[in-house]
């Protein structure tokens, strides 16, 4: 069976998938040449907004607002997003690859919940229920003995694999950026293991 890997990456309102809304949404082919494509949400008056996520994240729901669709367009456009992939290199199944992926694994399952149509992705197995995670790999190979950060989190494990960066502000916390950080802790971990 031929697969191929999607990176993803949400930025919320909170932690609550039930109470709060989706602002962005950012995937990418794993290790392909194409760009990051993002998505905003407008907010709904069914979410709750935290100011502090918002802030962390960078937003504001004004520019969410002006820039954003509504959620069941980013679902169904997502949807066909991840179509397109499989028909555009003929492959079988697709995964996802994220950074604790399970946080946005549930904002994306309570979202397609309420879209009671064909184009639910994990109903239909347009994606498959398994899915790859950097922190969980980190954490393992931090288990192992394998690497020695600090921390396993993002941005974290992105200095730490990349120690010769500046020491300068990145844009953490955001969906497009927390992608491509993802993408390359991924791809050093597994050169990791396999130059071990």
């Amino acid at each position: 069976m031929i697969s191929k890997t999607i990176v993803i990456d949400l930025e919320t309102g909170g932690l609550d998938p039930k109470k709060n809304g989706i602002c962005t949404v950012s995937a990418k082919v794993f290790n392909s040449n194409e760009a990051v494509k993002t998505w905003y949400i407008k907010p709904s008056d069914k979410y709750v907004y935290e100011d502090q996520a918002l802030k962390v994240n960078n937003l504001s729901l004004e520019s969410l607002e002006k820039k954003g669709i509504y959620l069941k367009n980013f679902l169904i456009d997502f949807a066909y997003y991840l179509n397109n992939i499989k028909e555009k290199y003929k492959v079988d199944k697709l995964y996802f690859l994220g950074h604790n992926l399970q946080f946005d694994i549930q904002f994306l399952k309570e979202a397609y919940n309420e879209l009671h149509e064909f184009r639910n992705i994990f109903k239909n197995k347009t994606v498959s229920y398994h899915y790859k995670d950097s922190m969980i790999t980190a954490l393992f190979l931090r288990e192992t003995g394998v690497l020695n950060p600090d921390s396993v989190r993002l941005e974290s494990l992105y200095r730490y694999l990349n120690p010769d960066l500046p020491l300068k502000e990145m844009p953490f916390h955001t969906s497009y950026f927390d992608v491509l950080a993802c993408e390359d802790v991924y791809n050093k971990m597994l050169n990791f293991v396999i130059n071990k």
